[in-house]
């Protein structure tokens, strides 16, 4: 078992936002473009994010995981049960319920559970997922994160909308490897981190 499933699997990694700050070795990088707006932004970032992507999982991602998401107001919308079910049909999954909400319990947030999705040789369709992560309005609808796992480059990348998106690692090593492979799609408000990171 790779690392980075180890840590999808343990109840003590709670993957709380924001995701790079919580997480020793996560790189940040940046999808927007300068001067673009509306639907050709979100067509940018959709790119860039493939382009990501390509990058981490040349063979296509061995597994996603969703958060599924419970509130004060009721339990989770029909949306959230539409996009899961799907999943939990198609492929095999592990789900670790009860996770910890930390500062999204302001939010009326009361449980949280993570399902990991294996691919097991199946294909997700990613670049459709990415089209719609990068949606500012798909991000929000139903609150669900979903992010695409590598166990062999122990890595977990995570498109918060059309302005970034974070890739966490389970060790130093591939940190160090994936800088220099993604340094043109570094967020420059980070890097001076980022590269205190790989220094160390």
């Amino acid at each position: 078992m790779s690392a980075i499933e180890q840590l999808l699997l343990s109840r003590e990694f709670s993957y709380l936002p924001p995701l790079f700050y919580h997480n020793p070795y996560a790189l940040r990088c940046k999808l927007g473009a300068g001067g673009a707006a509306g639907k050709e932004q979100v067509r940018l970032a959709a790119r860039r994010a493939g382009e990501i992507y390509d990058v981490l999982f040349p063979e296509g991602a061995d597994a996603l995981f969703f958060h599924r998401l419970t509130f004060d107001s009721g339990p989770e919308d029909k949306w959230q049960r539409r996009f899961v079910r799907p999943f939990l049909r198609k492929y095999r999954c592990a789900v670790i319920t009860d996770l910890e909400t930390g500062e999204l319990a302001e939010e009326g947030l009361r449980k949280r559970d993570r399902i990991l999705c294996y691919a097991d040789g199946k294909r997700f369709n990613s670049r459709g997922l990415i089209r719609r992560l990068v949606r500012v309005d798909f991000g929000g609808k139903g609150a669900l994160d979903t992010s695409f796992v590598s166990f062999e480059n122990e890595c977990i990348l995570s498109i918060y909308d059309d302005r970034g998106c974070d890739v966490v690692f389970a060790s130093r090593e591939k940190y160090r490897q994936f800088f220099s492979l993604l340094s043109q799609y570094l967020l420059d408000y980070d890097l001076e981190e980022m590269k205190r990171r790989f220094e160390e």
